[in-house]
């Protein structure tokens, strides 16, 4: 297992830092989709577990935040797309991308976790999550994509290894 991220807290709890990907929010807020139950039952066992006591403790990007928005607009329409937009801006923490960033990851990580001839490698906006995750010393993602687990010092959190995090 991957060694989390913990960052002292002056009260409480140490707090587990943790990283969510588009398809753990669009999950969560569209029960059609897919991942639906997948998604409330990750959130479920992660806060069940004492991870992630307030909800600024989960993170993503403002990359991840459009690719989000712009999935629950073509699936769900413009008010669960509202919704979801203002319980983000207002209760997670949205790191921001340079334009170094999305260089660094297409140059950096698209190169080198990509496409193989087994499967599905990292995308653009997959790449600049990891390099985000590296700055703010990030260890834990919440994603359906495996391509994550290619990545060292990486762990990814989801319905297959949930049980290690409760």
């Amino acid at each position: 297992m991957a060694k989390e991220t913990i960052i002292p807290r002056e009260q409480g709890p140490p707090l587990t830092r943790i990283f969510a990907d588009s398809a753990y929010f669009v999950g969560l807020n569209n029960a059609r989709d897919q991942h639906h139950d997948d998604s409330v039952r990750v959130q479920t066992g992660l806060k069940s577990a004492g991870h992630m006591p307030r909800r600024r403790d989960l993170f993503l990007s403002d990359l991840v935040l459009l690719e989000t928005i712009q999935k629950l607009l073509a699936d769900c329409g413009f008010t669960v797309a509202r919704g979801v937009f203002r319980d983000i801006e207002r209760n997670h923490t949205i790191l921001k991308t340079k334009p170094e960033d999305v260089s660094k990851g297409f140059y950096e990580l698209c190169s080198k976790y990509g496409s193989t001839a087994t499967g599905r490698g990292l995308g653009l906006v997959d790449a600049v999550s990891i390099l985000l995750m590296r700055k703010h010393k990030i260890g834990l993602i919440l994603s359906t994509d495996g391509a994550f687990d290619r990545v060292p010092a990486l762990q990814r959190i989801w319905v297959h290894n949930l049980a290690e995090f409760q």
